[in-house]
């Protein structure tokens, strides 16, 4: 009788820990479906500013003013960002400015007036007056290259009247000062009653003048008025990096050659080792001995910080599939022979022939040279650097096509490549 008492007993109990444990799980798959909704298919844009200032000023803002986010609610209040967007720009541009050629020429006359160096009044008069013919326009490709840069991504007319009503734009800004940011990834996003909860990884490197940051636009719905905002960074080198620069000396006859990278502070690998300067026995035929080890090279090779802004206004935009046949005719424009062009092709082509749709540009030697300065003694009579910039695309993008010189390989020739995938 006993043992039948204890029985039901136990089975009365495990029946009432059934029903709570349904009860429980009940609640919980209801807290999972109505209380917290799981985001997927997010609306998302984003925009790459730049950041113009010098080593020794610390206290550059971001677009932001140091706040990591905000929600704009309104149409009015939307208006008002892109006046202060707009603004942002033209101070850019103007730091550019602070930076440029013609500024540095009007500081050096300045400084010739105040100690009555005529000479070199009139040397730094003939400058200004041959920059002066560049500079407005010149100011204007800065101003454009930035407006593109921030607006790329963003369809036209989405943000307008109609759309506040039914929905809050928030706006995340995250950004390195004296550091390149390489990649901002949205990692995860939730939302719980009115709180967004967003976790980005970010990814940047070495030491550089200025800065950039990436704004991104999540589209929020209208009753969501506040976020938590997780941001975990990495310090590494990764795109947006020079990538695999080689350079190869072709003399006329057997020669002792010094190379030397005018900015070795921004250098994340070398081969051989660079110490302060290459010091090579360089032959005809391209072959190289390291006078510091005695070991055979057939190219020196580097990859370092890319400190040049993306000239996103000219270039061209090629598909993948057509990316080895394309090269093929633009390097040969540039000036590689099929041997050099073939090493730039294998190394690229799985790069390049996965995406889509690619935009390539060569960057000018200008550029090249503001990057990473070269220096080779004995001094050589045909110098071509070649570097490509290239961004993937999901869809084919109008841009003015750029104009490619071919140079003339005479003498003692020195040939690097190298690209650069902008972020």
């Amino acid at each position: 009788m006993e043992e039948k008492k204890q029985i039901k007993i136990s089975l009365k109990t495990a029946v009432i820990l059934s029903i709570i444990g349904i009860i429980v799980l009940v609640g919980l798959v209801y807290f999972a479906i109505f209380r917290t909704k799981r985001v997927t298919n997010i609306e998302y844009y984003k925009g790459k500013y730049y950041i113009t200032t010098d080593h020794s000023s610390y206290n550059e803002k971001p677009f932001l003013e140091n706040k990591d986010w905000r929600i704009i609610n309104s149409y009015a209040e939307y208006l008002n960002l892109c006046i202060k967007i707009d603004k942002h720009l033209i101070n850019q541009t103007d730091n550019w400015y602070e930076f440029s050629n013609y500024a540095s020429y009007k500081k050096s006359y300045t400084e010739a007036e105040d100690s009555l160096d005529f000479k070199k009044m009139d040397r730094m008069m003939k400058r200004l007056n041959e920059e002066m013919e560049n500079i407005k326009e010149e100011y204007k490709i800065q101003y454009d290259r930035r407006y593109t840069n921030w607006y790329e991504s963003i369809p036209e007319e989405k943000f307008n009247s109609e759309f506040f009503e039914t929905h809050n734009l928030l706006l995340i800004d995250i950004y390195k000062i004296h550091a390149v940011l390489h990649r901002a990834d949205l990692t995860s996003f939730s939302v719980n009653d009115n709180t967004a909860k967003i976790s980005f990884c970010t990814e940047y490197g070495g030491l550089v003048s200025g800065g950039n940051g990436i704004i991104h636009y999540i589209v929020l719905d209208k009753n969501v008025n506040n976020v938590k905002l997780d941001i975990s960074s990495k310090n590494t080198s990764t795109p947006g990096d020079a990538y695999k620069p080689i350079i190869y000396l072709y003399p006329t006859k057997e020669l002792e050659v010094t190379v030397t990278l005018g900015k070795p502070e921004n250098l994340t690998h070398t081969y051989p080792k660079y110490e302060n300067s290459w010091n090579v026995l360089a032959k005809p035929n391209g072959d190289l001995i390291d006078l510091k080890t005695g070991r055979s090279q057939y190219s020196l090779y580097w990859e370092g910080i890319n400190i040049i802004n993306p000239n996103l206004t000219e270039g061209f935009v090629v598909e993948g599939k057509d990316t080895a046949s394309f090269l093929e005719e633009k390097l040969a424009i540039l000036g590689l022979t099929e041997r050099e062009a073939n090493e730039f092709i294998i190394y690229w082509l799985p790069k390049l022939e996965s995406n889509i749709y690619n935009f390539i540009r060569f960057q000018t030697i200008e550029e090249i040279n503001a990057n990473m300065p070269l220096k080779i003694a004995p001094t050589p009579d045909t110098i071509i650097r070649v570097m490509m910039e290239f961004k993937p695309l999901n869809k084919i993008k109008n841009t003015t096509e750029q104009n490619l010189e071919t140079p003339t390989r005479d003498g003692f020739v020195i040939v690097e490549w190298g690209g650069i995938e902008i972020i």
